[in-house]
This record gives structure tokens, sequence and C-alpha cells, in this order.
């Protein structure tokens, strides 16, 4: 994964894809990508254990104004907002036009992000894990 996005991932952010390659949670609403190794149209159980591709958001559409030492790690919401990484393995809501990028709703590691945010979602479904509306 390091060698195809050209950059060394910060140790928190490793310890977690060497737990899960990526994770979608509370039907997509929040993501952490991971190394996708099948696009098989054919086979749909393997495409669905497949996680999104971290290379999408920082090799193949990677936003022109983010800078470069920002990791896109994920997305967050209904429209998939993009979550990044800074080299400190701080986590935070890419604001593509916060010049301050990752000051604002921050979290000191990726576990943090998912706890934080998997608290705030969980209020959005209910028991049986369908969206309220």
């Amino acid at each position: 994964m390091e060698s195809e996005i050209s950059r060394r991932l910060p140790d928190n952010f490793r310890c977690f894809l060497m737990l899960h390659n990526g994770i979608g949670l509370f039907a997509n609403y929040i993501n952490v990508y991971g190394l996708r190794r099948s696009w098989s149209r054919t086979n749909l159980v393997e495409a669905g254990q497949q996680p999104f591709s971290i290379l999408e958001p920082n090799v193949q559409r990677r936003p022109s104004n983010a800078p470069d030492e920002v990791l896109f790690i994920g997305s967050l919401g209904k429209n998939r907002n993009l979550i990044g990484m800074n080299p400190d393995g701080r986590v935070f809501r890419w604001e593509s036009d916060d010049p301050l990028f990752g000051s604002i709703n921050s979290y000191s590691s990726v576990f943090t992000f998912l706890l934080e945010e998997g608290n705030e979602v969980a209020a959005l479904f209910d028991p049986d894990g369908r969206r309220r509306d």
C-alpha cells in the first residue's frame, strides 16, 4: 500500500490496517479505506468484502488543493466527505476551503475517530441498524 500511495503510513493507521483492511460502518456512513485487491463485478460476495480503495482519493482523484502531506483515509456522512490524516496520525474532516486543514474536528488517531464518530452516528440508526428518517 505504501509504495502505491508513495508515502509511509503513520504508525497508528498502520496498526489499524493490520487489524482491518478498511472498514465500513453504519451502512457506509463511516468508512476507513484499505487496499482493494479485486474489482470483480461477477463475484458479488468477493466484491462486497473489499474496502473502498485508499488509492482513489490519494492517487487517482486527489483534491487539487490538498497539501502533499495529507493522506486521505476515509469518508464520513451521506455525502462521503473525505477524512484526512496528518503525518503525525491525527485524523480530521477535510474541509477544502479551510486553510488551517485539520484544525477543527480532529481526532488523535483513527481509533479515536471511529469511536467518537461511531457514538455520534449510532443515534441516527435504530436497534436493527436501519437509518432513522
